[in-house]
């Protein structure tokens, strides 16, 4: 199961507001997924994931026959669907690492052509780029080092000309 994240910014521009200053404080509120199964739900309802119709199912089955197994999942207990889950449920977003390597190697144990492994990873592939996107990944993941604030987007960059760093009087776009 995963937690709510509540995330605060409050940054100060002197010269907004005519001068008298001001304060944007930005509240973002984000879940984190804690179970694969968390991560795989949050997936299927994706821009990536509706927009392709075979997505999920590719994914499914690279899940099942490729990737699980290196976790210590054996294939002939993932044939049902309700046991897929089940293992999804149980295995921990952190722990969840390097399953592109799994994948291979299980492709590799049984002989998997090359375009049927082509496919898998790519479905794989799309799926750990979605969750690189998402503003949890590195709280998720645990790869989160403390030194750079979540990613988050607002449609406005500090570092171009006109950023906090200018004394201009633009207001800050909110997106």
């Amino acid at each position: 199961m995963g937690i709510i994240r509540y995330v605060t910014f409050a940054l100060f521009k002197s010269q907004y507001n005519g001068g008298r200053g001001a304060f944007l404080i930005l509240v973002i509120t984000y879940y984190i997924p804690g179970t694969v199964l968390d991560m795989f739900e949050l997936f299927q309802e994706s821009n990536a994931a509706q927009s392709n119709p075979k997505l999920i199912g590719n994914l499914k089955t690279t899940l099942r026959k490729y990737v699980l197994p290196g976790y210590g999942f054996s294939p002939a207990q993932l044939k049902r669907e309700a046991d897929l889950l089940a293992a999804l449920k149980e295995l921990r977003v952190r722990d969840f690492k390097n399953p592109e390597a799994h994948l291979l190697t299980m492709a590799a144990e049984n002989q998997v052509s090359a375009g049927t492994l082509a496919n898998y990873r790519s479905a794989l592939n799309r799926f750990n780029r979605w969750a690189q996107d998402q503003a949890w990944y590195h709280d998720a993941f645990g790869t989160y080092d403390g030194k750079l604030t979540p990613r988050m987007c607002v449609g406005y960059n500090l570092g171009q000309q006109g950023g906090a760093s200018d004394d201009s009087s633009r207001p800050i776009p909110m997106g």
